[in-house]
């Protein structure tokens, strides 16, 4: 058995590499022994972010409200339906991009001795989730990718080869969308090599 210690949530807003403001969460479940079994991390934005998107989109709805009249006046003669039509692909076309591309949250859950749990969930509540079991990880680490005018850090999990196949090492990563700095992944990477193997982290190891 074991239990969760709501008071020991650590809540930090934080800036990822865009400079936009996230929620950083970090919780975690101890056993009798105080020894941690669950930790689970998780990022969103803030709620001017969201406020950001909303408003995006209500702006989006009100231009295709305002332009359709316009080509309704010009293709009244041919297609009397044309306003109707178009105004539900505008609906659809925002709920499409509610439901597929803008995320709400992004958690990483790590369970001791056992895997890690990809969740992503959606601003309309749909979850994506992904379970990699411990012994399919060779490991993890911060990995970077060089841009024209930047450098950007994100943490994968690098998962092991199949000894019957040719296929290279798979990586999986992590926050991809949320995009926390250095400072953030570093912690986050140094709590899942402690909780999952435990083993301390030191920076000097982040870098991959």
């Amino acid at each position: 058995m074991y239990t969760c210690n709501e008071s020991l949530l650590v809540k930090q807003v934080r800036n990822n590499i865009n400079g936009g403001k996230v929620i950083f969460k970090d919780r975690y479940c101890a056993g009798p022994d105080n020894e941690t079994l669950v930790t689970e991390l998780s990022i969103q934005p803030t709620n001017d972010s969201v406020l950001g998107s909303i408003t995006l989109i209500m702006l989006i709805i009100v231009m295709a409200l305002i332009a359709l009249p316009c080509f309704y006046s010009i293709w009244i003669i041919q297609n009397q339906m044309f306003t109707y039509i178009g105004f539900i692909l505008v609906m659809l076309s925002c709920l499409i991009y509610l439901h597929f591309f803008n995320i709400k949250k992004e958690i990483l859950t790590i369970i001791r001795c056992t895997g890690v749990q990809l969740t992503t969930i959606y601003a309309t509540g749909r979850k994506q989730i992904q379970f990699v079991d411990v012994h399919n990880i060779e490991n993890i680490v911060i990995n970077e990718a060089v841009s024209m005018h930047k450098i950007i850090y994100y943490l994968a999990i690098i998962l092991r080869r199949h000894p019957k196949t040719e296929q290279d090492h798979i990586i999986i990563p992590v926050f991809l969308h949320s995009m926390p700095r250095l400072d953030t992944l570093t912690d986050i990477y140094q709590t899942i090599h402690e909780c999952l193997w435990k083993e301390p982290a030191t920076i000097n190891d982040t870098r991959t």
